[in-house]
């Protein structure tokens, strides 16, 4: 294997072996080790040959040269200082180019082992956030359905069922703010039923969600009309969903709700 091949195999091997950590690392640097003697031999003997190869072909040259004069083969002296000013300039590139390698795959056992050490730190900080929030959870139950709708509403509601002028039918809410906060918005949740008391299932046109965001002051009071453009409903149920108070706080819950969980839990607005 030429001196190039094993320079790159080397390389590889190095860069390798230098990727991992602790022993292994330890390994991949006694590796290293090791085949740089092995190679410092075989350089050494490489130089020897060159130098004989040299010899040889200067005094062929020589002999050439000087046949006439009895092949007199002169000393070398100049040509053996530019052989070796050759080899140091090949060590010395030589050196230079380990030292890079091992610079950069030292850097490369200090990162990993920078973002091992990272690593674990968030491990470990993210299971103590973990067993903080579960902590949590089992101190804290979760808030059921049913007790978002504990205690007062803060308004006064009822509706009336009518005609607008086209015979479709309407619904009017009459809403009082009876707390000691401002409204910001009210949600309310309507059942239609047609004259054999059917119930008739929402669509594109017909929502069952109506609400209102105009502000209730405190004492104050509010009258709202929807009109359903579908001329079968007979029959109006009205629910109260969902208050929301201007400093944040709210009554019931704008998250999604069954039929059923709605009949048996929200207060009824009576219908008239």
């Amino acid at each position: 294997m030429s001196k190039g091949w094993r320079i790159f195999w080397k390389t590889v091997l190095f860069f390798v072996l230098g990727a991992f950590l602790n022993i292994f690392g330890l390994i991949a640097w006694l590796i290293i080790f090791f085949l740089w003697k092995g190679d410092d031999k075989k350089t050494k003997d490489n130089e020897n040959f060159f130098k004989e190869k040299l010899r040889y072909e200067y005094a062929k040259k020589q002999m050439e040269q000087n046949s006439s004069d009895g092949n007199i083969i002169p000393d070398m002296p100049q040509f053996e200082e530019e052989i070796n000013q050759k080899y140091q300039k090949e060590k010395k590139k030589k050196i230079i180019i380990w030292t890079v390698i091992g610079a950069v795959v030292l850097s490369a056992i200090v990162s990993n082992y920078l973002d091992l050490k990272n690593s674990r730190e968030s491990s470990q900080s993210a299971q103590e956030n973990r067993e903080e929030y579960e902590s949590n959870i089992q101190e804290s139950p979760i808030p059921t359905e049913k007790s978002y709708y504990e205690g007062e509403s803060g308004i006064n509601a009822f509706a009336s069922q009518s005609e607008d002028m086209i015979g479709d039918p309407q619904i009017t809410i009459n809403i009082k703010n009876v707390s000691d906060k401002n409204i910001s918005a009210v949600t309310f949740y309507c059942f239609f039923y047609n004259v054999y008391g059917e119930e008739i299932k929402s669509n594109l046109l017909l929502k069952n969600g109506i609400y209102t965001d105009d502000t209730i002051k405190v004492g104050a009071s509010d009258k709202c009309t929807w009109v359903f453009y579908e001329k079968s409903i007979k029959t109006i149920k009205v629910y109260l969903k969902h208050v929301y108070f201007e400093d944040g706080t709210s009554y019931g819950t704008r998250d999604y709700m069954s039929d059923t969980d709605i009949v048996n839990i929200c207060p009824e607005i009576p219908v008239s």
